[in-house]
């Protein structure tokens, strides 16, 4: 009967979003089995997922075909459709972490940020598997735990070779 941990993602995610400075150019993608941008998929239509439905191993990162993407353009409209999206989005279980980091670090043009914002947990290659994709220039990536602490030493890790932060939001009481 309480707030869900996918509520208090999305209630941050939202909280981010209001934040994002006119003009920038943003991304928001989630990931579950596989990953897709937030505003390509009707989330009330099945099928849609299709389009983006992929998988990634560690051991098959190369062979993967990741689908292309835009960044959006920051502005009062873009921004509030997306918070309209997160808002209503639904949690389709999985956490194939590997999926949204790799499209998010494969993003043209390189990304200057990654908020990498997770309830689950994931072993540890994480940390090797993300050292070896975030090459040249790295990428920032902030790490944000949502109500598990069980992949804290891991996303502190992450956090800290990328130069990103890391954060633990617990569930607030409504």
């Amino acid at each position: 009967g309480g707030v869900s941990r996918f509520d208090v993602l999305k209630r941050e995610l939202d909280k981010s979003l209001g934040r994002i400075p006119p003009g920038t150019q943003y991304q928001v993608i989630f990931f579950s089995d596989f990953a897709w941008p937030h505003n390509t998929i009707d989330p009330k239509k099945a099928a849609a997922y299709e389009k983006y439905r992929w998988s990634i191993t560690p051991e098959d990162f190369k062979k993967v075909r990741i689908p292309n993407y835009a960044y959006i353009q920051a502005t009062p409209f873009s921004l509030a459709e997306s918070r309209k999206i997160v808002k209503e989005s639904d949690n389709p279980g999985g956490t194939n972490w590997g999926a949204g980091l790799l499209m998010a670090l494969k993003g043209y043009p390189k990304p200057d940020a990654i908020f990498f914002m997770t309830d689950g947990q994931f072993d540890e290659t994480v940390v090797a598997w993300i050292e070896q994709h975030n090459k040249g220039p790295k990428v920032r990536i902030h790490c944000i735990c949502f109500e598990e602490n069980g992949s804290e030493a891991r996303m502190r890790e992450i956090a800290r070779n990328s130069g990103g932060s890391y954060t633990f939001v617990a569930r607030k009481p409504r």
